[in-house]
């Protein structure tokens, strides 16, 4: 078990006999092409899932599943200890190993509710964290949270299936690309040759920390984004509003002038209505005024739009309360 980097005190502790452990070998290693062949078929299930932009898959060969034995039944984890050949797959829950990439830190919910709905889940979901992170908003679904003694992030299932005769667990992780980028790199690095050199932790653990800030990055420039959508959806919203309030205003002004009978008071002031509406037009139809409007020093905040838009509607209203009565309140501004 030299190759495996298991130890004499290790072995010992683990109270297995050899021929037990050979015999769980040979029996993993005649199911490989039928696990991998259901580790295939999961995957493509899962890459279809929204928000999920690749997927990876691997079945775990004979010699990691004897050194994974030896080591939990050394450390007296409970559920290895009556291990055997003929309950073994039902108790090493990945076997089979699923990894869903991500793009941002959020679109795990999205792919958590596919997950759930889609498949038999027999632990409670677990999201594994690195020490100083911010918490995730999980809202009200069910996670068991952990620190990661080596800094890891995912969000790690365990599915049930049962493709033939036997049960198969499978271990099914979510993380993003830059976690995933890390956790590669950290693993080709750290095993086997380099698993307790300080200098080479300290670089792995600050290029944790790079990809931690990647992530966040990525959450960050998606809601600029959003935000930024939002406003210039609202200002082209808001110019609408005006050419519409404008045209109602024309509109009013024409019906004003068909009226013979108004005197010459009243058809000054509303020839002077319509000068203002038309240099009004021209200076908010202007790049100038668009630019103004689209960085908000033409209307410096929503409040003094709204006010001028509501001058709008009040000029409208009183236009059509003359329309209907032939009379101006000359003594109200408009």
């Amino acid at each position: 078990m030299a190759a495996n980097r298991i130890c004499e005190e290790e072995w010992q502790a683990a109270r297995i006999t050899w021929d037990e452990l050979i015999a769980i070998g040979k029996d993993h290693a005649s199911n490989l092409e039928a696990l991998s062949q259901t580790a295939a078929y999961i995957g493509n299930i899962i890459q279809k899932y929204d928000r999920v932009h690749s997927v990876r898959w691997r079945v775990k060969d004979e010699q990691h599943l004897m050194e994974k034995i030896v080591r939990k039944r050394a450390t007296k984890e409970s559920k290895y200890e009556e291990i055997s050949v003929h309950n073994y797959h039902e108790i090493v829950t990945d076997l089979v190993g699923v990894r869903a990439l991500h793009l941002f830190k959020d679109d795990f919910l999205t792919i958590d509710q596919s997950i759930r709905h889609n498949w038999d889940i027999l632990e409670t979901p677990t999201v594994y964290t690195r020490e100083g992170d911010r918490e995730q908003e999980v809202a009200d679904v069910a996670f068991e949270t952990r620190r990661h003694p080596k800094g890891y992030r995912s969000v790690h299932y365990i599915l049930a299936t049962q493709p033939l005769k036997r049960k198969i667990s499978v271990e099914v992780q979510v993380r993003t690309i830059f976690e995933e980028g890390w956790s590669e790199i950290d693993h080709k690095i750290r095993y086997p040759n380099f698993s307790d050199e300080k200098l080479v932790e300290f670089f792995l653990q600050t290029f944790n920390r790079i990809a931690g800030s990647a992530d966040e990055m990525g959450s960050f420039v998606k809601s600029l984004a959003s935000q930024l959508k939002e406003s210039q959806d609202q200002i082209h919203s808001t110019m609408l509003e005006r050419d519409d309030a404008i045209a109602q205003m024309e509109g009013t002004i024409e019906s004003l002038e068909a009226i013979k009978s108004q005197d010459a008071k009243s058809q000054q002031m509303i020839s002077k209505l319509k000068s203002e509406i038309i240099a009004l037009k021209s200076s908010l139809r202007s790049p100038s005024a668009i630019d103004e409007l689209a960085r908000g020093t033409l209307y410096p905040d929503m409040e003094a739009l709204n006010k001028a838009m509501q001058s709008v509607n009040k000029f409208t209203t009183k236009a059509m309360l003359f329309k209907k009565n032939n009379h101006l309140n000359l003594d109200e501004d408009f």
